[in-house]
């Protein structure tokens, strides 16, 4: 009878310390889940902001592109009337605008796609995040058995 106490005790002393450890991992995956969680946050605004500051700034230069255009356009009515020779300088002049314009568009092009590259990472993190939320219930499931077992044992 003494032998089967001692028996139980020692089992419940292992059980407690699995469950303090599980205790311990438990607690530990949620630190690591808040922290993840808050990094995933500022990186995904630091994006959103410079990705706003790009698109500010693009929008902005494709306004001017598109206010040179208006100029060179109003301007070209006149100088074809005074000056026929003007006419190869104004195509030049096109030719410039449709490249910065196709330049503008590439970069907004690159700038999709840096968006696409992090919202996939992002997509990654959150599988993985999930992977750890898995494993935390798994833990939590271990918890509460042994948390049965010892109640069980101390009955």
């Amino acid at each position: 009878m003494q032998t089967q106490l001692n028996s139980q005790t020692t089992r419940a002393n292992n059980l407690q310390g699995q469950v303090n450890s599980l205790s311990q991992q438990i607690s530990n995956l949620t630190a690591e889940k808040t922290a993840l969680q808050e990094k995933m946050l500022r990186e995904r605004e630091e994006a959103l902001k410079a990705f706003a500051l790009e698109k500010n700034s693009l929008f902005s230069e494709l306004g001017k592109l598109e206010e040179q255009k208006d100029t060179f356009q109003k301007s070209a009515g006149y100088l074809r009337e005074t000056l026929k020779g003007t006419e190869k300088d104004l195509e030049e002049v096109k030719k410039e605008l449709a490249l910065s314009r196709e330049k503008a568009q590439q970069a907004e092009t690159e700038k999709e796609q840096a968006l696409i590259n992090k919202n996939e990472e992002l997509r990654q993190r959150q599988e993985a995040f999930k992977v750890l939320q898995e494993h935390n219930a798994n833990l939590q499931s271990k918890l509460s058995m042994a948390s049965e077992e010892i109640t069980k044992l101390s009955e």
